[in-house]
Order: structure tokens, then sequence, then C-alpha cells
């Protein structure tokens, strides 16, 4: 049966397909001038027996194979297959070829030539168009090309293969050498019954390839089943040696040449008889075989030897009699066991009769017992009827309660929306009221200004902008050597650490540090006491001296940049800067910035604690719109602060965020997720006590070795385009697979381009092939999930996914575990699946 027959649906490379030992996919060398690189998947075997033909629209009509540095073991598949063979791809899954998408000639996926795998000896069996010459017990393959892949690979093999032959399935063979002709020399296989076939359409897989049509059975289970008569293969040679034995067997007098037809004719008078000959096929060629070459025949020393000398007439008849007498005895023989057996018959349809008695007397108790359960069922719908009519008696009551209660709400609502009205009316009244005399202010305000004005003119006094304060700026440029790479930092800052008795995983240190330096806003989230802010306090220290770092405590009601930085005055056209000093710290940033003094300078670092107490959007949104950028030698980050106040910095600024989720915080709003890598800390993770920062020898990394070690942009004027390892690059598709299609959750490009920047330098640190990628997981996917509804089994899904990863104390899989069970809890938060309300469960 054609493979389309078999099944409506097709093999997709996804994962409802697996890829291994008992699901694969069988393939065959492409027939064209890439046949060394490039396969053609036929059909796609599922562990259950179903047969599915490959989509060409996903997968691709060829697949690529792919040679890794790795393996050097594995040979190339021109190598290790020939032309025409089949194997089977048993490892998945399949990659997607990047290439395909800039030439459509490419093929669209691809595999590992170790993903690869021959069939074993009669794991399958193949059917192929042939003759066969019984004489001579020889076969031939009637198409050249697959005569010699069998020549190749199944000559002298174990492998048993079937002959379709006059219209009949003939075998199993097995083959040995081959002649110059392309006949095989073949002998009966030992694994089925030898003889014809007769398969189901189902039985048997059939394809086209390159125009000839390939016939397999890939259930052996069915080779017993469609089996239906024996064949006697054997040759002219072999058969007069059997008939040489039976000869010898049957007669201890030899004949001559000159009856040699005497014998011939005794034989055809003896043709039913088992005596000479035991089959009327092998009769029938011996017969010939003596008819066509007498002379030639008795002319072997062993067949004259052989050949019994013939009784005469008389003692035929007498062997006649004999025969006879014996087979008299044996129907008499015949007779009494016929009588036996009718005995045994009647004892046997008497204890029929008592079976079917017993029957019959069963089905009556079970009669009787339906009725009594029948009667039971028929008490407890009574019982129920009325106690349906018992509740439906409470249920009206209850309801006519409930619709008075009902209709007292009414009358509040109306009372309510009254009042409500009432008070909007009054409010627009106020504001009216208010903005008149807002603009009467500003008028006198206005009035004041000028006033003011011309008394300074006339009183001789200096205007507010011809004051100039010179101010004085340290100088922080390091002349110490550059630190090389992320590992000579991270070993310091490990040091520093381990010093104060605080040993941490070093892919933890890692992803604290990349995760700092590549995003503008890191958040630390976590239960109060989880040392957030220490952290934050001692890896700040760790990199620069103390006068760079600003700790601000956020408070609520903070709506804008005046609480972070100031503000500036429209009257005495001055600023004036917040409590938090930040904008000292900014101003120190432009003064190195226009003095060419900020590449061997350290880099700056502000402590939002407490950081979502009000919205993080509205305070900090002068930098909200900068996380994006990136400075030149020509454009560096700008601030507007108003009244010509600009900031210019080279983007050696970083904030470092504290969170809490409770009744007192406010939610991060989705556009800060997605431009903030949040690290969740959990408790008992990092205790400091007895922590004393002023111990903390600083690093001072210089922003130019930031910038290398950390591969940042800026000041980069050849930036490359990043691309994940093959690897990496499989085990993020199918997360974000999941993500877009299952969980409905848009993963934006700038969160994959963050994700690729964090993986390009982590993978050159930590030991751990999947360690980035689960960290960019927890930080920059799983706080997007916020989805509501019966998607517990599409985040189990994406849990078994992590899971694969192979990784003992995987970060990711232990927040999304949390996420499941706390969406899975019976009360407010049931089928609610929350990144933050996990906050308040840790």
């Amino acid at each position: 049966m054609r493979i389309s027959d078999f099944n409506a649906y097709r093999f997709t490379n996804n994962i409802s397909y697996p890829i291994d030992d008992k699901n694969f996919v069988v393939a065959i060398r492409e027939n064209s001038n890439f046949s060394d690189r490039n396969i053609t998947p036929l059909f796609y075997r599922a562990a259950d027996g179903n047969i599915l033909e490959v989509d060409d629209l996903d997968v691709g009509d060829s697949i690529f194979v792919l040679n890794t540095q790795r393996d050097n073991y594995t040979q190339t598949i021109d190598n290790r297959f020939f032309l025409h063979e089949l194997f089977k791809i048993y490892r998945g899954p399949l990659l997607v070829n990047d290439r395909h998408s800039s030439n459509p000639n490419f093929p669209k996926t691809k595999v590992y030539k170790n993903y690869l795998q021959p069939f074993e000896t009669n794991e399958i069996f193949e059917i192929f168009h042939g003759e066969i010459d019984y004489e001579n017990s020889r076969v031939k393959i009637t198409d050249e090309r697959l005569s010699e892949l069998v020549n190749k690979r199944f000559v002298r093999s174990s492998q048993e293969i079937f002959i379709r032959y006059n219209h009949q399935i003939i075998g199993p063979f097995i083959l040995n050498v081959s002649d110059s002709t392309g006949w095989f020399m073949a002998e009966k296989g030992i694994l089925y019954s030898f003889g014809t076939y007769e398969f189901k359409n189902e039985d048997i897989v059939e394809f086209e390839y390159y125009g000839f049509d390939r016939f397999i059975i890939y259930e052996r289970s069915v080779i017993d089943e469609a089996f239906r008569k024996d064949v006697d293969f054997i040759s002219n040679k072999d058969l007069i040696a059997w008939f040489d034995q039976e000869l010898r067997n049957k007669n201890d007098q030899f004949l001559n040449l000159e009856r040699l037809n005497i014998v011939i004719d005794q034989i055809e008078k003896s043709s039913g008889s088992i005596d000479i000959v035991k089959s009327k096929e092998r009769y029938d060629r011996i017969k010939g075989v003596l008819a066509r070459s007498k002379e030639s025949l008795l002319s072997r020393q062993g067949l004259l030897l052989a050949v019994p000398k013939l009784v005469s007439v008389k003692d035929e008849n007498e062997k006649l009699d004999t025969q006879k007498l014996k087979l008299n005895n044996d129907i008499l023989e015949l007779k009494r066991k016929y009588d036996v057996l009718e005995s045994s018959m009647n004892e046997k349809n008497e204890k029929v009769q008592e079976i079917q008695e017993r029957i019959e007397k069963l089905k009556n108790e079970e009669k009787i017992q339906q009725e009594k359960i029948r009667n039971e069922i028929r008490n407890e719908i009574t019982v129920l009827e009325r106690t349906k009519e018992q509740l439906g008696i409470e249920i009206e009551a209850e309801r006519a309660t409930l619709e008075k209660k009902v209709d007292g709400l009414k009358d509040t609502i109306r009372y309510n929306e009254m009042r409500k009205e009432e008070l909007e009316t009054a409010i627009k009244t106020l504001k009216r009221e208010f903005t008149s005399e807002q603009k009467t202010a500003m008028d006198r305000l206005s009035e004041l200004v000028v006033q003011n004005t011309h008394f300074n003119f006339i009183s001789g006094r200096d205007f507010p902008n011809d004051i100039e304060e010179q101010e004085k700026f340290p100088d922080f440029r390091l002349n110490g050597d550059a630190i090389p790479d992320l590992n000579s930092l991270r070993s310091g800052i490990s040091s520093a650490l381990k010093s104060k008795q605080r040993n941490f995983e070093s892919h933890f240190v890692d992803n604290l540090l990349i995760s700092l330096h590549q995003n503008t806003l890191t958040l630390f989230a976590g239960l109060p006491g989880t040392g957030k802010t220490s952290l934050a306090k001692i890896l700040s220290s760790c990199l620069t001296q103390r006068q760079r770092i600003r700790e601000i405590p956020v408070s609520r009601g903070w709506t804008s940049q005046k609480d972070l930085i100031g503000f500036a005055n429209p009257l005495t056209k001055r600023f004036h800067e917040s409590p938090t000093g930040f904008y000292e710290l900014l101003k120190q940033l432009d003064y190195e910035w226009k003095n060419d003094a900020y590449l061997d300078a350290p880099m700056a670092y502000v402590i939002l604690d407490e950081a979502n107490l009000s919205p993080l959007e509205h305070y900090w949104s002068t930098f909200y719109n900068l996380t994006d950028s990136y400075a030149s030698t020509k454009s560096p980050l700008s601030i507007n602060l108003g009244q010509s106040e600009i900031i210019q910095f080279p983007n050696n600024l970083r904030f470092i965020g504290t969170i809490n989720y409770d009744q007192t915080t406010e939610e991060l709003s989705p556009r800060i997720i997605d431009r903030a890598s949040i690290i969740r800390l959990m408790p008992n993770q990092f205790q400091v006590d007895g922590f004393a920062l002023n111990d903390i020898v600083s690093l001072a990394v210089k922003f130019q070795d930031a910038m290398k070690i950390f591969k940042l942009n800026d000041f980069n004027d050849n930036v490359e385009m990043i691309q994940l390892t093959d690897e990496l690059h499989n085990k993020y598709n199918l997360i974000k697979e999941i993500f877009v299609n299952r969980l409905n959750i848009y993963i934006s490009p700038r969160v994959e381009l963050a994700i690729k920047k964090y993986c390009q330098v982590a993978s050159t640190i930590m030991t751990e092939e999947s360690r980035p990628l689960d960290y960019c997981i927890a930080q920059r996917l799983l706080p997007l999930i916020n989805i509501q509804g019966d998607k517990k089994a599409d985040l189990q899904l994406l849990l078994r996914q992590i899971e694969s990863f192979n990784l003992t104390d995987s970060v990711s899989a232990g927040i999304l575990q949390k996420i499941i069970d706390v969406g899975s809890q019976n009360g407010y938060t049931h089928d609610t699946f929350n990144y933050f309300l996990t906050l308040g469960h840790v």
C-alpha cells in the first residue's frame, strides 16, 4: 500500500512526533550530485506501527547531514551507506537549516550524522521483482540498480529477501555469490517457512523512488499469517543426490544400463506411492532428468551403484497383496477407533446437555436477582424524588429571600449613582474654579517677575543667569592594569566574598555580573530579608569607588524625575536637586564626558531600594527611553532636565532595583518587564549578617574594560550579528514555541536580542552548555507569564522541556514549578498563573 494511504496525518518536525529507537524516519541517500551530504526522508514509522508520510512543506524533500567537529568517529554517509540503501534517523529532533531562508535550494532541515543508523539484520524485509531458476538454485533481480545494492549489502549476509516471480511472492531466500550475468546462488531462509506468500495491502509499504518501486515488509508478525504453500527449492544436482540416497535406502541390488527404461516405467507407475518418491514435484523432475539423459545420468558412479534391480511381476504382486492386507487391517483399526470416538462423542453430548440445563438454571436465578435490584432502585428513586421536592421548596424560599436582597442592593446602587453624579458635577465646578484661580495666580506671578526684573535692574543687582559658580569635580581615572576577561573579574569578586565566608556558585556570580552590565535596569526580586539590598551594595562596592554609588530609598507618591533627580525653577532659572544626591553623580558623569575622562574611570551605579513603592515608569521615565540606546564618540546619551540643563554621559550608568510584591507596592508595567532583567533571590540564598561594606576592596573596573568583557555595543562601529550555538538555538526554539503557540505570550525582538547577547558572553565562561539559557528563561521569559484559565498542562509541558536540560539546580525550573503550584491552589489564585504572585508565596 502506498505511504499516503496508510494515514491521513503527516509527519512534521515538532514535539508531537518524537524520534528515537522505536519512532524513526526511514531515509535513503539523495540520488543527485549531493548524495554525500543530503538524504531523502521516505516515511515515519511510529512505535505503535503507524506509517506517516513526511510533510514536504515542513521538513522538506531532502535533509542536510551535518558533520560536527566534536564527532571524529562517525563516518560520512557516503562511506556508511550504499546508494539506494535504506536506513533510519533514530535520534532527534531535526534541526532548522538557517541557510534555507537565504537560499531555497538548500534543504529546510538538517540532522547530525551520528543520528543516522542502519537497519539491523532482518529488522525489515524487502520484496524484489526477479526470476527464479529452480534447477540451479539461483535467483536474479530484475532492476540492475537494486541488483547492485543487493550484491554489495545482502550477499554473504544473513539478511533474507523475497522475490516476486510469475505473479507470486516466494521466499525467503539467503543470497550467496553472484555471477557475471547477474544470477545469485541462493538457498532457503531459516526464519520462516519457504514457499509462496499472500500479503495484505496494509502489510507492505510501497513507495516510488527515482523511477522504480520498492516494497518493504516492516512488521515481522504478518509473515507467518501470509504463508500459503510450500515450494520445493532444490537444484538438479541436489535432486539427483537425494534420489540416489532414496534408491540406496530402498534397494540392495543394482540396475544395469540396459534396463533404465524399465526403471523409468516403474517410477511412473509408482508415482502415487511414497516408497520411492516422497514428493510428486520431485518425482516429475527426476522423471524428466532421467528421460532427457539416460546415458549421462547413469554414467555417474553413484547412480549406477544406487539404482535397484527390479523384481519380477510376481514379487511385485506379492508386495501389493501384502500392502492390501495391511490396508485392510488398517481399515479395521480405523473402524475400531471410530466406534471409540462415537462413544466418547455421546458422553460429551450428555455433558453438554447437562451444562445447558445448568446455564438455564443460572439464567432464571439471574432474572430473580435483577428483579430484586430493580425494586431496590425504584425505592431509592422514590426517596430521591421526595428529597428533590423538598429541596425545590427550600430553593424557592431562598430565591425569594435573595430577590429581596437584590432589590435592596439595586436601590442602594441607584442612590450611589445619584450621589456619584452630584459629586462629579461638584468636582467639575471645583476644577473650573481652580483653573480660573490658577490662571489669575499665574498672571499675578508674571507681573511680579517683571516687577522683580525691573527692581533688580534699577538697584544694580546681577541677574541669576549671570551668576556662574565654578564647580570642582574629582578625577576618578584609574592607572592600574586592565582586567583581561570575565573569569578574572569573577575570581576577584568571589575571592572578596570568600574572604568573608560567603561561598557562591561561580555561575551565580557570572549571572549577576553579565545581567548588571548588559541591562540598564536590573531588578532583585524576593521576600523582605532575602538580602536584596545588601547584595546590591556589596556588588556595586566591588566594582567601583563608594563616591560613584548612590543608594536611593524610593518613597510612595513619586510621580516624576523631580523626586529622583530634582527640578528646574523657572523663577530663579536654577536647578534644584532632590535629596537623593543623584544630580551630583550625573554632573560628575557629564564632566567626565566633556573632558574625555570616562574610558579610564569606573562605571557608576544607582541602587533603587523598594523600587516599586511608586510606579517606575513615572519617576524613572527619564532613563526609560535610553534603555535601547548606545553611546558613540559623536553622540552620547543625553538627559534634558529643563531650563537648558542638559546632562550628557557615555552610557556608563547602571541601575539596581529591589522589589517586593504586596498590597503596598505597585505592579511593574509590561514595558518595564520587557526592558529589565529580573533576578529572583530565594530565602537563605544570600545571608550577609555581620558583613561590613568598609572591609570590601574595590576592583574598580574601568569602563573600557567593562565594554570589552561584556561585549557592550557602545563606541563600536562594527556591531556583529549575534547567533546562538546550534544546541542552544534548538532548545530556545522549543521554549519559544510553547510560549507563543501554547501560552499565547509574545516575545519581543528586544528580549530575544538580550537573550542572544547574554548567551554570547555566558557561554564562554559557564561550564554547563544549557546554564546560560536557563538563566535567560528565569530572568527574561518567566516574568512575562501572567495568564488565567486552564493553562496548567501547557506550563507543565514547558517545565518538562526545561528539565530536559539536565541541570540539577535549574533556576527557571524551580521558579516555574512555584508558578504552577500557586496557580493550582484553591482560592483567589486558582487558575491564575503569574510570576509576581510567587513573590508572596516563596
